[in-house]
């Protein structure tokens, strides 16, 4: 997985890189991906794993998530604006992807614009090893801007 992650960001810092490993931890977490670049660039991948999760079963979890996805630019937009300074877990009502799904993310700063690269997933998602990739990325990413 490891050699996934570094294979995908051998190009260094950019959008397509971004895209790319958002496909890599998307397929080994099994969970949605999201990618805002600068403030403009947002780039989702995987929501059909979420869509496969078994909360999908309870209709009001499918509603809520249906309206989040309604307004994904906006609440792309205001994590974009919070303050995280380290790999962060939002959960449940902590987080703006409504009170059944939690959020591991982690912001860059630096080269040419700075992103926010995040996992989603419902409430019992496997967070030590969501904290972990996100992590191991970081540590690739932030050794390329040295």
């Amino acid at each position: 997985e490891q050699a996934e992650i570094r294979s995908a960001l051998v190009d260094g810092s950019n959008s397509e890189s971004y895209k790319l490993v958002a496909q890599v931890v998307a397929h080994f977490a099994a969970e949605t991906v999201f990618v805002a670049i600068g403030k403009s660039s947002t780039y989702y991948t995987g929501f059909r794993f979420l869509f496969e999760q078994p909360e999908f079963k309870n209709r009001g979890f499918a509603v809520e998530v249906g309206k989040l996805i309604d307004h994904l630019d906006q609440v792309m937009v205001d994590l974009v604006n919070r303050q995280i300074l380290r790999t962060t877990v939002l959960i449940g009502s902590e987080t703006p992807f409504g009170r059944d799904c939690s959020a591991v993310m982690f912001k860059q700063v630096g080269g040419d614009q700075g992103f926010l690269f995040g996992i989603l997933g419902p409430t019992r998602m496997d967070y030590d090893t969501n904290v972990a990739r996100l992590e191991y990325m970081q540590k690739i990413i932030s050794n390329s801007y040295d």
